[in-house]
């Protein structure tokens, strides 16, 4: 898998289920390469990230329980809306990815 995911950014977005395939993921991931050559960044829960530096891949989670927007404040009726013709605001950290 590495080998066809080399020089890619790799985004998996969603929820804490989509969070679980991610971490499933990096788990199998970074039992088949050496430790020195690769870094977590796990700390915050809302984004985590896997670097394999042999392979310059990157395996990345960005927590999004909505992939479109969800507002809860600032619609004129006041009441929760989901916004179906709008992506969410945090679809600006997915540019660039390649899957």
């Amino acid at each position: 898998m590495l080998e066809k995911l080399k020089n890619k950014r790799v985004i998996i977005v969603g929820d804490s289920l989509n969070r679980n395939m991610w971490e499933s993921l990096a788990c199998l991931l970074y039992s088949s390469v050496p430790s020195s050559t690769a870094e977590f960044e796990t700390e915050r829960t809302e984004y985590k990230k896997l670097k394999v530096k042999d392979y310059n891949t990157t395996i990345e989670f960005h927590w999004s329980p909505f992939l479109i927007e969800y507002n809860v404040n600032n619609h004129e009726t006041g009441k929760k809306v989901i916004v179906l013709d709008k992506l969410s605001p945090n679809c600006k950290q997915w540019l660039g990815a390649d899957v």
